[in-house]
């Protein structure tokens, strides 16, 4: 079940799976925001390209220069130019594992919803030949599944991969830091996920 607690400075987001709180994200609400300006390096549709570099554990850059975040996951952040945002723990890793699981690939795009974000970024799903970059980064616990309601399509198979993870205490699961809050213990943490 998802809440959505809307007014008119911030949208809340609570779901709860189970009684457990899995993600509380206060964003500035787009409805009276300026729309974005897409760059022109990111055109509508790219349906094949060769990776050429990697921002984080999410998001990679195409040799046509798009840059694509790969929907449907969350790894942990780095800085990226933010001043006064700690690294997250394992971010670094996590964008190892993407670079060496894509950098240098023919990657194929799928797209499932917006094509777009608010920053002009490219949303698909990215596939190395038989690599589905998204599932791969759940399996090794170098990212969470992060959906919103127009790109779920592949739901389902992104959280039984991010469960294998979290079986497994692989990656960011063997880490207290990433652990599931309760809603009592999500109330008392706002701003830090």
């Amino acid at each position: 079940m998802t809440i959505a607690i809307k007014d008119r400075a911030c949208i809340l987001r609570l779901l709860m799976v189970s009684g457990v709180a899995l993600a509380l994200t206060c964003t500035t609400d787009p409805a009276g925001a300026a729309p974005r300006k897409l760059p022109s390096k990111n055109p509508e549709v790219v349906k094949s390209a060769v990776v050429t570099g990697v921002v984080d554990g999410d998001t990679v850059v195409l040799d046509t220069g798009a840059e694509v975040r790969m929907t449907g996951i969350q790894a942990p952040k780095l800085p990226l130019g933010r001043k006064g945002f700690r690294v997250w723990p394992l971010a670094r890793e996590a964008k190892k594992a993407l670079a060496t699981l894509s950098l240098n690939q023919r990657v194929r795009l799928e797209y499932a919803g917006r094509r777009h974000d608010r920053w002009g970024r490219l949303l698909a799903h990215v596939h190395a030949g038989d690599i589905w970059l998204q599932r791969d980064m759940l399996l090794q616990g170098l990212a969470r599944v992060y959906t919103f309601p127009n790109n779920r399509k592949h739901a389902a198979a992104l959280y039984t991969a991010e469960r294998t993870a979290r079986a497994a205490r692989r990656g960011i699961w063997a880490l207290d830091w990433y652990r599931i809050l309760t809603p009592a213990e999500a109330e008392h943490r706002p701003g830090t996920f």
